[in-house]
């Protein structure tokens, strides 16, 4: 008899009491209840998931009763009930988790043996007699009755209290359904609205976010603001209450008249903006002080051109068209007049942009200027305003109906075009370099240039740029950066806070502005070529191609105003600043910016070209220019603070310095006491002249002994500075050549250059090269060829290997001393490397190196070297032994260290690990904070990584990479990558059996290295070690000593697995199982199997692994050797447990399947008859005895948890395990840990 369920529960009501005709109004209820109630969660039925039921048996008047209720659900699950060879089987299409083993106690006489399949997929009863069932679905409950055979009659119906119960949710499902049909008809739905909060540099926003379209009114009454919106909704103040935004004094939301009332009380001098977004209301809190971002200025202007004070307090957004029905309640209704704006709103003027000027413009122009447009045609006049407060709410509809469609927050036509062509400053920073991006929609002509510590950048366009994110990466590079909106360009500058290099260049319409510590964009250079007019007036001509605009700006540091010359990209600009009589050309990465020096000064655009030209010509001399912009004869400004003129005092032989000499100490003597500072600084002035920076510096500080106000004097701090140049002090120098009154000196920036380029800082010594060539003529030959060695080696640190060599270029070789040719010859030399000259490179190295000019020597062997084993003249054996020998015979300075950085390279490229980190631990010795060293310590880090994350120490003994490990473990990553190098590295020494020594790595990590959740883990994988050691109390004592109470899912589940493994290993079964209880998994099934077997449970191990089988029985691939040994091993437990009726059924459900597998025979013995075991039943058992379980434990746990799915296993014994089902014997030899006795 097969009975099967379906969704018709009035049916089977009506078919059991259709003769109570009471119950007729009911049947109408359920129908409606269950197409409610019943369908929209099919959804909970069609998973496949576990579900919780319980059953209860009672024995009624003649028959027995079986309740299976399923808590939660409003449905039961599919299901069939059948009764064959008297035992009945009820059998779900989901898993279920039920109860069955009270059952024959509850009815003795019916029910014989109650078993669960251990899929859960079926409950099986055993009768007593013949009977035959009926059911009956009430909800979640599922009746079964079992009636004797000779049963006539109706059969049993269900209990009144159920009936009731199913009435009352009939009902209650009908009142459901009416109220969700009257919300659909209506189209209503629950008004709500939250509020969210962003804080801003110079404003902040408060947005109220709508489900639903809303209408809303803005007025401003004085510091009160009030919104007002068309619903009855809750609003959340808490996190604004808690937290008041600056410029907000209070706020507070009510309910009146069905309306959401929103008021904000605001600080002194707070101004407002309102707007409205789709379903958004936007408000804007800018505090007094706090100026406007360039769009919303813009848009402020455009918006309310001449509207007098007051008339932008109130801004309304319907949602709607206007209609009398759908108006919200007037602000003013309440009482509170509101003022209306009655000016005129003007349509903004839309200026045509460059690209577009420009085609206009006649190509002859040789000057140009923008011009403000015309304005537009005015807008249409407002309505007059309306006297809300004296008007009744009835005559407010008619009015409404004939008002036009306008507010004192509606825009101007074309408003929206001009509003939203504002372009956004993209910033980011990318280590010690800030890229900056101005992706305009055309293209843009632009100028960048520098002046002092400010970078200005120019931009032709009226579109409004918005600098904030380019102001928050530049927070701690930039003092300030401003942007200025002119008529139809636009102005920023960035006040840097330190040397930094800025380099421009475009992509497409977009320009590109880099600022870092080198140039990686260089700018194709302008020059400034003299020319002679018909008159014969000089002028400078610059070629630069199609020059747009010509802008007048003002700095404001200084006062004076740059004539700035604008061009499309690519960026060529003067790659340093140029100095005439009556003009100075600044240094720029593009465009041209001239400061003018006379009144009549003339900047004209011409074709291609820039002309700068006086009425009657510049001063010019013939030598000026002849090598392009190049200067050879500076310009001297006596009132430049701190002027000392060196040049004057030089002397040309001995006997002549000695006669100058002997004169100042003659006048020095001569004067009286107290009054020898200035005669003191005179001997001071030329001994410095001389290179006699001691002399100098000790009559210096007895002028400071004499007069201490001295040391505030501009030039005492100067010559103070020079002097400790020249003594090879550069740190003590900086500190009196960066005052604040040296910051612009030319003299300054002369010692600031070769001080700085001493100190290895390139950026500042880069930033002062230009100040200094301005006067670098006026000094001592030795103090110019210092100079320029010190400038052509910063432009060769960086990179810019052109100006390197024209700098160069300007040295005379026959007029160095030994020590400026060594550095000359070095110079030379890498600067013909870096242009492929490798041969005339190598020349100038051995130069050097047979020189008596020590570091400098070493230098040049070592980069000569380089050159020789990157061409292939030496191969990496003799390259080791020459760099082995430099390494030993030189040392203290950065050629050691870049010699040690080279030597460890080569030794990594050998496989010679262990002396590259040898070399790199000579490194931090000599020298831990040097930059070399830094780069040397990172590249040795990715190497010993690589050896043990990336598997590269597989070529080692594991032995020796144990060593290796333990002798240079500083070099082990924090954080995660460390813990998965130690873990794979212990990995390694597992699969070679290494355990002792596997232990002893992961415990000290875990005692010494890691806290938190990373302890845990490696806790974990040391507990799993110990237990391939058959150290389970060992395992626990880990396991219990890093003990967290939180920790992430995962590892908290890896944890419980090995220490339930660790309890059934110590002889603590129950307490195994008690950990696992609540998890699932396939590992946690096989461990709950292994621990059951272990605990002689015979009957529970059998169920567990014919559980863990599933629904394999009834597909058609055929079954693993895994899953063969565990049929086995149900069979043997339940055949040990005497449990005949599972025996049967697990033979039933996989004879066809073990047939034709080659442990048939072995199926065959263990799966017959509990009487008939015998001689071959225990054989079969006895070759189950042969296989630890444990090492498919550990082969789980090590594919689990031991190999991340991105990371290579570090050797092949981590691959033991990977594949361990296909690897397994035939199941009739895999072992059983506890092989059962008797």
């Amino acid at each position: 008899m097969s009975h099967r369920s379906h969704c018709g529960l009035v049916q089977r009501i009506l078919g059991f009491r259709a003769r109570r005709s009471a119950f007729h109004s009911l049947i109408v209820l359920l129908s409606a209840a269950l197409t409610l109630v019943a369908y929209p969660l099919r959804g909970d039925v069609a998973r496949a998931e576990t579900l919780k039921a319980e059953l209860v048996a009672t024995p009624e008047n003649g028959y027995a009763r079986l309740v299976i209720t399923f808590p939660g659900r409003s449905l039961l699950p599919h299901y069939d009930a059948l009764i064959t060879n008297n035992v009945l089987k009820i059998s779900f299409q989901d898993p279920i988790s039920v109860k069955v083993d009270n059952v024959p106690l509850k009815l003795p006489t019916y029910v014989s043996i109650a078993r669960q399949d251990p899929d859960g997929s079926a409950i099986r009863l055993a009768l007593t007699q013949e009977y035959r069932i009926n059911t009956m679905e009430a909800g979640e409950k599922l009746f079964i009755d079992l009636l004797p055979a000779s049963w006539s009659g109706p059969t049993p119906p269900l209990p009144d209290s159920v009936v009731k119960e199913l009435a009352l949710r009939a009902e209650e499902a009908l009142k459901k359904a009416r109220a969700l049909e009257l919300a659909r008809l209506r189209g209503q739905v629950e008004p709500e609205v939250s509020l969210r909060i962003g804080l801003h540099p110079t404003f902040t926003r408060l947005a109220f976010l709508w489900n639903l379209p809303f209408d809303t009114a803005f007025v401003r009454e004085g510091d009160i603001v009030k919104l007002t919106f068309n619903y009855d909704a809750d609003l959340d103040l808490s996190q604004l209450r808690a937290h008041l935004p600056p410029g907000i004094a209070d706020a507070t939301s009510f309910v009146d008249e069905g309306k959401l009332k929103f008021l904000l009380r605001l600080a002194k001098g707070v101004d407002i903006r309102a707007f409205r977004e789709e379903s958004t209301y936007v408000v804007d809190v800018t505090p007094e002080g706090q100026a406007l971002d360039p769009i919303n200025e813009t848009v402020q202007q455009i918006l309310t051109p001449d509207l007098p004070e007051g008339a932008r307090e109130i801004i309304s957004a319907p949602g709607t068209p206007p209609v009398a029905a759908s108006e919200p309640k007037s602000p003013a209704s309440d009482g509170h007049p509101a003022p209306v704006a009655q000016d005129k709103v003007v349509t903004p003027i839309i200026k045509a942009s460059a690209a577009e000027d420009k085609a206009r413009a006649p190509a002859d122009n040789a000057s140009r200027s923008p011009s403000a447009g015309q304005p537009a045609a005015e807008g249409h006049d407002l309505p007059p305003a309306i006297d809300l407060g004296a008007v009744e709410p009835k005559a407010l509809t008619p009015l409404v109906g004939r008002t036009p469609p306008s507010s004192p927050e509606s825009t101007p036509a074309g408003f929206d075009d001009v509003a939203r062509r504002f372009v956004a400053a993209e910033a980011r920073r990318i280590g010690n370099t800030v890229r900056v991006v101005f992706p305009f929609p055309e293209p843009v002509s632009s100028a960048v240039f520098r002046r002092n510590h400010s970078i200005w950048l120019i931009f032709d366009t009226a579109d409004p740029i918005d600098i904030r994110g380019m102001r928050s990466v530049l927070a701690k590079d930039a003092e300030d950066v401003e942007v200025v909106a002119h008529d139809d360009w636009q102005s920023i500058r960035v006040d840097l806070t330190d040397n930094a290099l800025a380099t421009v260049g475009n992509d497409g319409n977009s320009w590109v502005m880099t600022i870092g510590e080198s140039i990686l964009e260089p700018s194709r250079p302008l020059l400034l070529e003299r020319n002679v007019r018909s008159d014969g007036g000089t002028i400078l001509h610059v070629p630069l191609q199609e020059p747009q605009y010509m802008r007048q700006l003002k700095d404001p540091f200084v006062g004076d105003a740059i004539t700035v010359v604008t061009a499309f990209g690519p960026a060529r600009g003067l790659l340093k600043p140029q100095s005439f009589a009556e003009l100075e050309a600044l240094m720029s990465a593009h465009g041209l910016a001239v400061l003018s020096r006379i009144d009549d000064l003339q900047v004209e655009l011409q074709g291609d070209a820039v002309l700068l030209q006086g009425p009657r010509g510049l001063f010019l001399s013939n030598d000026t220019l002849k090598h392009g912009s190049r200067i050879l004869d500076t310009i001297v400004d006596p009132a430049q603070p701190g002027q000392v003129d060196l040049g004057s005092l030089m002397t040309s032989n001995t006997p002549d310095f000695l006669n100058k000499a002997k004169d100042f100490q003659l006048k020095i003597a001569a004067t009286p006491e107290g009054q020898r500072r200035i005669p003191r600084m005179d001997l001071a002035r030329f001994y410095l002249a001389h290179g006699l920076a001691q002399e100098a510096l000790g009559l210096m500080q007895l002028a400071a002994e004499d007069d201490p106000a001295i040391e505030r004097d501009t030039s005492f701090n100067l010559m103070t500075g020079a002097a400790q140049v020249l003594a090879s002090r550069p740190k003590i120098a900086l500190k009196h050549l960066n005052r604040h009154e040296l910051r612009n000196s030319p003299d300054a920036a002369v010692w600031q250059t070769i001080a700085a380029a001493d100190l290895r800082d390139w950026p500042s010594a880069r930033e002062t090269i230009p100040r200094g060539r301005a006067v670098i003529g006026n000094y001592p030959l030795s103090v110019q060829n210092d100079f320029n060695l010190s400038g052509a080696q910063v432009m060769v640190e960086v990179n810019d290997f052109g100006q390197a060599a024209r700098i160069l270029a300007e040295v005379d070789p026959s007029v160095l001393t030994a020590d400026q040719a060594a550095r000359y010859d070095l110079l030379r030399g890498r600067i013909a490397d870096a242009s492929g000259r490798s041969r005339e490179a190598l020349t100038s190295f051995e130069l050097v190196r047979r020189s008596q000019d020590g570091p400098r020597a070493a230098e040049a062997a070592y980069r000569a070297l380089r050159v020789r084993y990157r061409d292939g003249d030496i191969e990496v054996d003799k390259a080791i032994n020459e760099l082995s020998g430099l390494a030993a015979s030189w040392r203290g300075d950065e050629t050691e260290l870049r010699t040690l950085r080279f030597l460890s390279q080569l030794y990594v490229q050998k496989g010679e690990y262990r002396r590259a980190f040898e070399a790199m631990k000579a490194a931090v010795v000599a020298n831990p904070d040097s930059e070399t060293t830094r780069l040397l310590q990172e590249e040795m880090n990715a190497v010993f990584a690589s050896l043990f994350l990336g598997g590269k120490a597989d070529d080692l003994k594991p032995v020796q990479a144990l060593a290796l490990f333990y002798d240079f473990r500083e070099l082990t990553p924090v954080g995660r990558q460390g813990d998965e190098m130690v873990r794979s590295l212990a990995n390694r020494l597992v699969a070679v059996d290494l355990l002792d020594q596997a232990a002893e790595l992961l415990k000290h990590q875990v005692d010494n290295r890691l806290k938190g959740a990373a302890r845990a883990q490696i806790a974990a994988d040391l507990g799993v070690v110990y237990l391939m050691d058959r150290k389970p109390d060992e395992a626990l004592r880990v396991l219990n000593r890093t003990r967290q109470a939180q920790l992430p899912r995962s590892l908290s589940r890896q944890r419980n697995i090995v220490e339930a493994r660790a309890l059934t290993e110590s002889g603590r079964p129950d307490l195994a199982l008690e950990l696992v209880r609540n998890m699932n998994g396939e590992d946690v099934e096989r461990l709950r199997a292994d621990t059951l077997w272990a605990a002689g449970n015979w009957q529970a191990a059998g169920e567990q692994l014919e559980q863990m089988a599933g629904g394999r029985w009834g597909d058609g691939v055929p079954l693993s050797d895994r899953e063969r040994a565990d049929i086995l091993k149900a069979a043997i437990g339940y055949s040990l447990a005497g449990d005949q009726f599972s025996l049967d059924r697990l033979r039933t459900k996989f004879t066809p399947k073990m047939a034709d597998s080659p442990d048939s025979k072995a199926f065959e013995v263990v799966s017959r008859s509990i009487d008939e075991r015998g001689v071959e039943f225990t054989s079969v058992l006895n070759s189950l005895g042969r296989v630890d379980s444990l090492d498919i434990f550990l082969a789980e746990y090590q594919r689990n948890y031991l190999r991340p799915t991105n990371q290579s296993p570090l050797a092949s014994g981590t691959e033991q395990g990977a594949d361990a089902e296909e690897s397994l014997p035939s199941a009739a030899s895999v072992a059983v840990p506890l092989a059962p006795k008797g």
